[in-house]
């Protein structure tokens, strides 16, 4: 697949709760279904991306916004690049 224009495809792969990073970063206690956030990563950049992100990078994402479709047997998010709020380095543990 390539993705078009200022989306990206990110695998989700969750929040724990009470999640914060060794950085300072802290989520909110809530839930899953309740958090803001979902942690991913990038699988696919759009064609219009000028971020700093690529595929492979862990990022922090608004988890109401984008569609979800089902590519290769995974269940991953297609979301416009503005709705990405962090890019998450390998020091930032959460949990």
């Amino acid at each position: 697949m390539k993705q078009l224009g200022k989306y990206v495809t990110i695998l989700p792969s969750g929040v724990k709760e009470n999640a914060s990073t060794t950085t300072g970063f802290s989520l909110s206690g809530k839930s899953k279904a309740e958090s803001v956030y979902q942690e991913g990563v990038v699988k696919i950049v759009g064609t219009k991306v000028d971020e700093d992100i690529s595929p492979g990078d862990r990022v922090l994402y608004n988890r109401v916004s984008g569609h979800d479709v089902r590519l290769n047997g995974e269940t991953v998010r297609i979301v416009q690049i503005g709705d990405v709020m962090s890019k998450l380095f390998p020091e930032d543990v959460f949990g």
